[in-house]
């Protein structure tokens, strides 16, 4: 990888999902690049054949995540001018216009706000340089699809607490997804330091490898899709938390459903209750937390939004 340029930043993830971190290095004198690792440390650029390309723009911060959930990591790049790439599956990536409203994104964070499954952007903007900047910072939520997730909370015990370094696969019929907990990467960002994996339309997980810092391997077997799956460090794995719904999630006046969590738990719901399910009369965000007696790995259910129907109803 010493491509002899300035580089200035190097966002490291999987592309093609075959279990080894590619590369996307951002440059300031030449093209930014996309290369792929062949499995044993070398490094190939095969930024010609994808369709990747922000020479118009100074880029200054980058990262790889999985943004819509298709199984694929996608590529977010900001600095005079921010540029999405969807990850095609197929070593091609396409560029997405006018996501970010101007797109002139100089910096962000990114992370899980709503705890639905979506990755969201917290957007700040200004000068390239440091000039002070009186435009506000913006949130982007992410909107929502039909694809399914997988999210990894993960607390050290033999390993530092925020389980920094460590290194989770999970395995089903895309292959092997792999992911890393980062303190920071790119230039000067942080960024959420749970394990998200997008599913695609797959409905099942053969297994989840954890590689621990200190050593320590755990493997999960068939673990529930759409959910937050907490586990601490030679300890626990948390209950499966997940909510089912009597009818869909739309409302019309007069109307109700219940919302229901897997049996045999304790329970606490946003409103309060603590039953195993509840009557749901009201639009908004409904989660559950879960946890078994004698287990310290607390499981929180992703959000179950409840909306109103915009169709009158005789």
């Amino acid at each position: 990888m010493a491509n002899g340029w300035q580089t200035g930043t190097a966002s490291f993830g999987d592309i093609d999902n075959d279990g080894d971190l590619d590369l996307m290095a951002t440059n300031h004198d030449h093209e930014s690049q996309i290369f792929t690792n062949d499995g044993s440390g070398n490094y190939t650029d095969v930024t010609s054949t994808t369709g990747f390309d922000i020479t118009d723009i100074t880029p200054i911060e980058s990262v790889m995540e999985d943004f819509d959930n298709d199984g694929f990591v996608d590529i977010l790049v900001s600095g005079s001018d921010s540029r999405y790439y969807k990850n095609n599956g197929n070593g091609t990536f396409t560029k997405l216009e006018n996501l970010f409203n101007t797109d002139d994104m100089l910096t962000f964070s990114i992370g899980d706000l709503n705890h639905d499954g979506f990755i969201d952007i917290y957007a700040g903007y200004g000068s390239i340089y440091t000039n002070p900047s009186s435009t506000d910072d913006v949130i982007w939520m992410n909107k929502d699809n039909t694809n399914h997730f997988f999210t990894l909370n993960l607390k050290g015990t033999v390993s530092n607490h925020d389980a920094i370094g460590v290194k989770t696969a999970i395995y089903g019929a895309w292959g092997v997804q792999i992911r890393e907990s980062r303190a920071g990467e790119s230039y000067g960002t942080t960024n959420t330091a749970m394990c998200h994996f997008g599913l695609g339309q797959a409905t099942a997980i053969d297994s989840v490898v954890i590689q621990w810092p200190s050593g320590i391997t755990q493997t999960i077997y068939n673990p529930a899709i759409d959910q937050f799956l907490t586990v601490i460090e030679n300890d626990c794995v948390s209950p499966t938390a997940t909510i089912t719904s009597s009818g869909n999630n739309i409302l019309c006046s007069g109307q109700s459903l219940t919302l229901t969590a897997p049996a045999g738990y304790n329970y606490l719901w946003s409103d309060g209750s603590t039953s195993q399910s509840i009557n749901v009369t009201q639009t908004g965000d409904y989660n559950v937390q879960v946890t078994a007696t004698g287990n310290n790995c607390v499981a929180q259910s992703a959000v179950y939004k409840v909306i109103q129907s915009l169709t009158k109803h005789l």
